[in-house]
């Protein structure tokens, strides 16, 4: 089998069973949801949220190990080099026990804030308890997540997807179950926590039986796999893993501190939608992504740039498609589903689309970036992001509440990593003007913004109903991907998108 029919078989195997699996899942996550909104209620609903924000906080000590063991991978598996993916492989493995030594230590030194962090009715001995509880849970991930990356580095991730689904419908079963007969939280978790071993367990064995070779252990020289090389993307990472961080998981914690805790519980609905989206794109990024890496490693700058067009067109089709959506639906579907006493203001919901929104179509920068080795040119910028999104969502959440937080991180974004991330690409790899990439992406724009505000106005008057969300969902669908389609049909990555769709049915 060619390489070139390898990435596209695996690039399709890994897209159809993620986006299955991912149905599954979130088919599951809105069960547990509805179960878990109906016996415990928005109190513990917004300290569930906050929780997993702090610990994913947290997880910033993980120093971008992920990405960086991915991009180290591609060369040695490519090649069949089972002596460098072992030794690549047992030194991540010593670096991962001390990410979840370090987890385990600063999260244990931040029980005493916990009383600041969290502004809830909940006795502090209950809290502190459910806190120990996630903890656990976060650092017995870490145990074999570096496995995981070498099946998902060798483009296998639907063994990976498939072994996760399979524990998380069991894990979302027996929770339900004890929240109808218990309705217990402490119990919740523990279920939870039992989940992450037993997939641990599974990744690990399956990993054991893929690459039996990497079961031996032996000392090499640092300098004969790279180790200089490795440690220099892992400091740029560190830098760029912090801003992440910091930008995406600490509204919960502000929201917490600044309104009240219980607004992290009517919050982590919208996040769940957005997530469950946000996830299924996730699944094409992760089923294109070593091969992405792996094309770009063949050097051909040209035909790397034209792939490069095509899915700035298609993810920012997805996000336009997806954002109206939201528009559309969003609180209609809150109050069908748990209804009224949940929904957010017409003004939050504005600012958690646009969110989104310049979160997608910024994904195939940092898709192009990331494979192609792009860590020390970047590792400043998110960190700058994140610094100024804390500063603007103290001062725009005193003053505008939930909407000023939330409008704080799309303004940081826009400021930093949206214009600068395309410079660095473009000049380093690509060798071409920006204004290339700025030309598109502003027709685009423009696109959404017009068939936005026509689908509101021609769809506002339907009622709220299970019924009315999924006609208002069809209809801004097909609104928006008309206007892509007619504006783009003529251009060079439509047709070329075209050329890979017609590839993708014959094999």
């Amino acid at each position: 089998m060619s390489t070139t029919t390898s990435r596209s078989v695996n690039s399709i195997r890994n897209m159809i069973f993620g986006i299955g699996s991912q149905l599954i899942i979130l088919i599951m996550s809105f069960i547990g949801r509805s179960v878990f909104i109906k016996f415990l209620g928005a109190e513990f609903l917004g300290v569930n949220g906050l929780y997993n924000n702090i610990l994913t906080v947290l997880s910033l000590a993980e120093l971008g190990i992920g990405n960086v063991m991915i991009y180290s991978l591609y060369k040695p598996l490519s090649n069949n080099d089972r002596f460098t993916i072992r030794v690549l492989l047992n030194y991540y493995k010593k670096i991962y026990r001390i990410v979840a030594l370090a987890v385990l230590i600063i999260g244990l030194l931040l029980i005493p804030f916990l009383n600041i962090i969290v502004n809830s009715d909940i006795s502090n001995s209950n809290l502190i308890l459910y806190y120990v509880l996630f903890l656990m849970n976060s650092v017995a991930s870490y145990f074999s997540v570096y496995k995981a990356i070498l099946i998902n580095a060798d483009q296998k991730i639907y063994i990976v997807k498939g072994l996760q689904t399979a524990v998380i419908i069991v894990k979302e079963i027996l929770q339900i179950v004890i929240l109808l007969f218990t309705k217990s939280y402490i119990l919740y978790l523990f279920i939870m926590i039992a989940s992450t071993i037993l997939n641990n367990i599974f990744i690990s064995v399956k990993a054991n039986n893929l690459y039996p070779f990497i079961k031996i252990k032996e000392k090499i020289r640092h300098e004969e796999f790279g180790k200089k090389e490795i440690k220099n993307n892992l400091k740029s990472t560190f830098l760029y893993k912090i801003g992440v961080v910091i930008m995406n998981n600490t509204d919960n914690i502000l929201i917490s501190i600044i309104i009240g805790t219980v607004y992290v519980g009517y919050y982590s609905n919208y996040s769940l939608l957005v997530t469950a989206i946000t996830t299924f794109i996730g699944v094409l990024i992760q089923a294109l992504f070593s091969s992405i890496g792996n094309f770009n490693a063949d050097g051909e700058m040209q035909k790397s740039y034209k792939l490069f067009n095509v899915l700035l067109l298609v993810f920012h089709w997805i996000a336009a498609c997806c954002s109206i959506c939201f528009l559309l639906v969003f609180n209609d579907f809150i109050t069908v589903w748990v209804g009224d006493n949940y929904i957010l203001g017409t003004n939050v919901v504005i600012v958690i689309v646009i969110n989104f929104y310049i979160q997608n179509i910024i994904n195939p920068v940092w898709m192009y970036r990331e494979t192609m080795g792009l860590f020390n040119e970047i590792k400043y910028i998110m960190l700058v992001a994140s610094l100024l999104n804390l500063v603007l969502s103290v001062i725009l959440g005193v003053y505008w509440g939930l909407s000023g937080i939330l409008v704080s991180t799309a303004i940081s974004r826009i400021f930093t990593v949206v214009w600068y991330e395309p410079n660095v690409l473009f000049k380093s790899k690509f060798g071409r003007k920006v204004s290339d990439y700025w030309i598109r992406q502003t027709k685009y724009f423009i696109i959404t913004i017009v068939t936005s505000l026509l689908s509101l106005i021609l769809l506002k008057d339907i009622p709220i109903s299970l019924l009315g969300i999924l006609l208002k969902i069809l209809c801004g669908s097909i609104f928006m991907s008309s206007a892509f389609l007619i504006v783009n049909y003529k251009k060079e990555e439509f047709l070329v998108l075209r050329k890979y769709v017609s590839l993708f049915k014959n094999r």
